[in-house]
């Protein structure tokens, strides 16, 4: 039988933190793929195996609810399991815990795409061994598909480069949660205002691609589109406490 949960430790080092030495938002969302893909590879489903038939994974929606960060230099265990998965779509789980207190709760969308045709395709590995667990959930909110019909601000342009891309070739999703935090004023992210962030990642972006990015404050949250031309690619939903 395969290792249906998983469980590592991993030790903050110092350039995962922010300037108040706690652990980054970003690097929550950083540690829980590596975590995931160690944990697929025990499944028989990380990038290199499933990439003998041409296939990857990709994120599709995501929800992190927040507690208070821990620091540079302390130990936090991580948590995941798969939820479910229907017809090439997963929903994994993620926990973060420090002293056995949770920190971080990730719930998580993905979905298995053809790397060569750009499609989404069920999974061709075998998983008849693997147990699911549809009643085990980690968020308060469930993943939720964001209001794309806002009217919001021009906030920034900018360009694709080399060192946004991963190992798929498109644009790492991590990089669309960091160019949008940074346009939070300093004071915000010192106030550690952030209680949960909603994201919807709704088309790739590979190298050059010019995209602007545009911001808006609504009632439930701030809200973040990235755009290409006329088509919204990501958003993203700011909850403050």
């Amino acid at each position: 039988m395969k290792k249906l949960k998983y469980t590592e430790d991993w030790k903050i080092n110092f350039p995962q933190c922010d300037i108040s030495s706690r652990l980054k938002i970003t690097e929550i969302s950083n540690i829980f793929q590596i975590i995931a893909n160690n944990h697929a590879h025990l499944l028989e489903m990380d990038y290199r195996q499933m990439s003998a038939y041409n296939q990857a994974w990709v994120l599709s929606a995501m929800r992190i609810e927040l507690e208070k960060l821990p620091t540079w230099n302390q130990t936090i265990s991580n948590h995941t399991w798969i939820q479910e998965y229907i017809d090439g779509r997963a929903i994994r789980n993620f926990v973060q815990k420090h002293n056995d207190k949770p920190f971080a709760s990730l719930s998580s969308l993905w979905v298995v795409i053809n790397t060569e045709k750009r499609r989404p395709e069920p999974l061709a590995v075998d998983i008849s061994g693997i147990e699911f667990f549809p009643h085990e959930k980690v968020t308060q909110s469930p993943i939720q598909r964001l209001n794309i019909q806002l009217e919001a601000q021009e906030i920034q342009q900018r360009k694709v480069l080399y060192s946004d891309l991963d190992v798929v070739g498109h644009v790492n999703n991590i990089k669309y949660m960091e160019w949008c935090l940074d346009l939070l004023p300093i004071d915000f992210h010192l106030k550690k205002k952030i209680k949960a962030i909603d994201l919807n990642y709704l088309r790739e972006l590979n190298f050059g691609a010019e995209v602007t990015i545009y911001q808006t404050q609504q009632e439930d949250g701030i809200y973040f589109y990235i755009k290409k031309a006329e088509t919204i690619v990501f958003a993203m939903r700011v909850e403050e406490r």
